[in-house]
């Protein structure tokens, strides 16, 4: 179950039992932390129940600065995927959890000839990427009806060809999807649904000064260019939270322009990309 904040969460937990609990710090209204508090504050923890924070501020301290919070144990941002698995295997009861590996076909005598080492068709298959006539790569991007009926759809190795021509490195974006082609390309296609609400809320708090909450919204951005590569972005709009944790209204007046310009000219490259 996914929460949008911290009320909501709590009145998921209210409602359902859950094992484990990842807890973002930064949200709009009422933090990770304050959200914590209230939940034990209402005695909604029960016995097995394990409580995570989340945070893209890795420093040092950190973690104790959560656990004596409450929280029983926390998870630094962008999230890889093998920190995670560590924590779902250590606090998820070990009768629900149950580890599977894929054992590649066996090879055939025939598929040997001229490569000892050459696979089996199902193999290959099996780890190649989605191509052109791949159902699940054109149905989120599907490209805009044409005339053109000799138009070619991009292969997912194409636009991901593309992106990397940005200047946005896809290799950090992979590592953060366990080097899934087709989950890179979910998360760049979040990251580009979601810019209207983030861009016009930062807008939005520029023009009224409310730097507290700026802060939590560049701090998102922050967290999000990272995880698909955005390298630039992501370090401009960590110095912009930065500036905006100590109200630093003429810092954020200097660079709030250009923190919008590259937002947006990311997102469009994304999405000219994508739909291809």
């Amino acid at each position: 179950d996914q929460a949008a904040s911290g009320m909501d969460a709590i009145e998921l937990i209210r409602d359902n039992t859950y094992d484990i609990v990842f807890l973002d710090h930064m949200m709009p209204k009422m933090d990770g932390i304050e959200t914590l508090a209230k939940i034990k504050e209402d005695n909604l923890t029960r016995e097995g129940m394990t409580i995570i924070a989340l945070t893209a501020n890795a420093v040092v301290g950190a973690k104790e600065t959560y656990l004596n919070a409450g929280f029983d144990d926390y998870l630094s941002k962008p999230i890889e995927v093998d920190k995670l698995e560590e924590k779902l295997e250590k606090y998820l009861p070990k009768d629900i959890v149950t580890w599977k590996t894929k054992e590649k076909p066996e090879t055939k005598p025939e598929e040997t000839v001229g490569n000892k080492n050459h696979q089996s068709e199902e193999d290959i298959l099996e780890f190649a990427p989605t191509g052109a006539d791949g159902a699940d790569d054109i149905l989120e991007f599907a490209p805009e009806e044409s005339d053109n009926s000799s138009q070619r759809v991009l292969s997912v190795d194409e636009k991901i060809g593309q992106i990397r021509e940005m200047g946005i490195s896809v290799d950090d974006g992979m590592t953060y999807c366990a080097g899934d082609k087709e989950f890179y390309v979910d998360m760049l296609k979040e990251y580009i649904d979601s810019y209207e609400e983030k861009s016009q809320q930062l807008n939005i708090l520029f023009r009224t000064k409310e730097w507290s909450q700026y802060q939590i919204y560049v701090h998102a951005l922050k967290s999000t260019s990272r995880t698909i590569g955005a390298n630039d972005l992501s370090e401009l709009a960590r110095s912009m939270e930065e500036a905006s944790s100590k109200g630093d209204g003429e810092y954020i007046g200097k660079y709030h322009d250009k923190l919008m310009t590259d937002y947006k000219v990311i997102t469009e490259g994304i999405a000219q990309a994508l739909k291809q």
